[in-house]
């Protein structure tokens, strides 16, 4: 089991007290950060096999955001240390490189998202796609004036089986049930 200590409190809290919140020292995409970015900011991330800085919340405990050092292989921990640091201490980089002679920090992914924003400039299909998918003409976009409904909810409608409460509400399951008019509702607003 992963025991982390809380540098707020001191508590050695077992990882069933802890929240993860994934890997540790990004570097924000801002409000004027361009697609790829903020692509580079929300899915790339180095996911090591040996050591990993990583982010975790005492939730059960003081509530606080802490950083640790550990490796992802054994679960040995080098250390824990505050979130508001924006690298590794060095006291956490000795201890590691007390026990991993041969460890060198990783190389940080490009904030600036340059080699994504290659890769789609330099290939007219994918970057083509993209415009696809997020062009107004697209599909998928959603016409002006109409509400946009979340694509899980009449995903999982779909593979469903109808119910006894789909006959006494009027809902057909074949449909989608946002967009089938209600017709109990429409009945007995016509009979009164």
């Amino acid at each position: 089991m992963l025991i982390l200590t809380c540098p707020y409190c001191n508590v050695a809290a077992d990882e069933t007290e802890l929240t993860p919140g994934g890997e540790a020292h990004l570097t924000r995409a801002g409000a004027d950060a361009t697609e790829a970015q903020l692509e580079s900011y929300l899915f790339h991330r180095q996911n090591p096999r040996g050591v990993h800085f990583e982010r975790w919340r005492h939730s059960y405990g003081c509530g606080k955001w802490f950083h640790a050092a550990r490796c992802t292989v054994t679960l040995e921990v080098f250390g824990t240390y505050s979130a508001q640091t924006t690298a590794p201490p060095k006291a956490i980089e000795q201890a590691i490189r007390a026990r991993r002679p041969d460890w060198t920090p990783a190389p940080a992914i490009p904030a600036e998202g340059a080699e994504t924003a290659t890769a789609s400039a330099a290939d007219p299909a994918t970057s083509g796609r993209i415009k696809a998918k997020t062009g107004a003409g697209s599909p998928k976009a959603p016409r002006s004036g109409a509400k946009a409904k979340p694509a899980s909810r009449s995903k999982a409608k779909a593979g469903r089986k109808p119910s006894e409460s789909d006959s006494k509400t009027g809902v057909d399951p074949k449909t989608d049930a946002d967009t089938a008019p209600d017709t109990a509702t429409d009945i007995k607003g016509s009979a009164s």
